[in-house]
């Protein structure tokens, strides 16, 4: 999805990629990334965990 398509959807984004990340692409190179709450949550929690075991 570009920039401009993820401003004319912004109200539908937590539907959109609630099951999986979505990519926002800004002149065809990936720039930011739309995801539900609850795996955000998870990949903060697991990145958190691996540095406390040094992994990262």
């Amino acid at each position: 999805m570009t920039i401009t398509e993820a401003r004319l959807k912004l109200l539908s984004l937590p539907e959109v990629a609630a099951d999986e990340p979505m990519a926002i692409a800004k002149r065809g190179r990936p720039v930011r990334v739309a995801m539900g709450y609850d795996p955000y949550e998870l990949l903060v929690e697991t990145l958190d965990i691996l540095a406390a075991q040094g992994h990262c």
